[in-house]
């Protein structure tokens, strides 16, 4: 009985159609000679067909393997922006991406590095990729970085994790941290809150 009720799910299985791929993480910063793999799940994840094509959009600047792993060529110098790395299923061609973010020397800034707020208040903050771009010695803003916002203690000041909205909540210092999606980069901001 149980031998009868294996070949049917397993024939059950056998038709079973991909609906959709979806890459982790969506976000990624790198440095130069940088790497990190992406991954690349196939839905739904008893789908038959399971292979997975990876492609660059620039592969002089991103180059990427067969298993998703993804590498950050030296010497890039991004004009602003980021390059999209796309994973394609073999069945349907269902697509999925990850937009991945050159950060020289791995700067991540805040807008601001310390707040003075009243309990009750609030402030948002935002996080930028800083390029040193050596041929032209200037410095460039390249964009709202892709992060993750968290406070060291709550109860003194909350943070949205997606906006990086701060709210006062008593007094005492705080400190609100902006985290690069692949954890790679992290910046801080110093939040003293008075009555």
């Amino acid at each position: 009985m149980i031998f009868a009720a294996a070949l049917l799910i397993a024939a059950c299985n056998k038709d079973v159609r991909v609906t959709g791929v979806i890459i982790e993480p969506r976000d990624v910063v790198l440095s130069d000679g940088e790497s990190v793999v992406l991954k690349a799940t196939v839905t739904p994840d008893n789908a038959k067909e399971q292979t997975v094509y990876w492609f660059t959009e620039n592969p002089d600047k991103l180059t990427v393997e067969n298993d998703g792993r993804i590498t950050c060529v030296k010497g890039w110098l991004l004009d602003g922006g980021y390059v999209t790395i796309y994973a394609m299923t073999k069945e349907s061609l269902y697509e999925d991406e990850c937009r991945v973010w050159y950060v020289p020397g791995g700067t991540l800034e805040l807008s601001e590095s310390e707040l003075i707020m009243s309990v009750g208040g609030k402030h948002t903050l935002s996080a930028f990729i800083l390029e040193f771009v050596p041929i032209h010695q200037t410095v460039t803003w390249s964009g709202n970085a892709p992060v993750t916002w968290s406070s060291s203690t709550p109860h003194i000041a909350t943070v949205n994790a997606t906006t990086g909205e701060v709210t006062a909540v008593s007094r005492g210092y705080a400190f609100i941290t902006a985290a690069t999606h692949d954890g790679g980069r992290t910046a801080v901001c110093r939040v003293l809150v008075e009555e």
